[in-house]
Formats: structure tokens, sequence, C-alpha cells
């Protein structure tokens, strides 16, 4: 009932709320609800996100070249993006965590989270603009 674009845009929003909550957790003493919460989280995440994404290049690419779109956005999701995002958070993480102990670390893992946090929620804002799909795809029941 619910388009790809809300179902990646609720992925990424999830992504958002997963930072945010990471963030808290690295300065609160209950640290442990609140990764399990993010740890779950990343469940709905990449559901959202990287399963609605198959899903959708499977409806929209011919059935010719079905393989070829899926292997294309494997590679573009989980093999340029996933090198892009690691470089620039780990060019983050070097520039912005420069504690090795806890607690003085604290309050840096706070910080540091709150840029994965800015870049999804940008992300998901870039993709709600220009994500112009309109199709609502509904189960068969077969």
């Amino acid at each position: 009932k619910y388009g790809f674009k809300a179902v990646i845009t609720l992925g990424i929003i999830g992504w958002v709320i997963r930072m945010f909550i990471f963030s808290h957790a690295s300065t609160s003493e209950d640290y442990f609800i609140y990764i399990l919460i993010g740890l779950l989280l990343q469940g709905v995440c990449w559901d959202f996100f990287f399963t609605a994404g198959d899903v959708y290049v499977n409806a929209k690419a011919d059935s010719s070249i079905k393989a070829q779109a899926q292997g294309l956005r494997f590679i573009v999701s989980n093999g340029f993006g996933v090198f892009m995002a690691s470089s620039l958070i780990g060019a983050i993480n070097n520039r912005v965590v420069t504690e090795s102990s806890m607690p003085e670390a604290g309050s840096q893992w706070a910080e540091f989270w709150i840029y994965p946090a800015i870049i999804a929620l940008v992300v998901g804002i870039i993709f709600w603009i220009f994500f112009k799909d309109t199709d609502v795809f509904v189960a068969e029941n077969k």
C-alpha cells in the first residue's frame, strides 16, 4: 500500500534516529539499552532501505536485464556507497575521537555520531525531493 519512496525514506529516517540513539548512548549510564535499540533498528533500516531497493529494481527492470540491474544496484550501494561512506566517516572519526578510553571519549563519541545522522538526514531530504516514482506496488494474493 505504500510506495517505494515512502518505504525507503522510512529506512533513511530510521538510520537518522539510530545515529542519534548511539550519540546519546555515548554519554548515558544506561548505554546498553540504547545500543540494543540501535542494533534492533539496524534490521528495520536494512529492510526498509536495501531490501526495498532490491524489490524496486526487480519491479522496474525489464525481465531481460533484471540480473544486471540487481548487480548494478548492489555495486552502487554496497560497493561504491559503502566505500565512500566508510572513507568519509573514518576521516571524521579520526578528527573527532582523540581519546582512547572512557569516560573521556564519551563526549567525543556523542559528537561523532551526530555527523552520520546529519549525512543520512541530508541524503534522505535529497532522496525525498528527487525520487519521483509514484507507483505503489501491492502484493498479489495467490
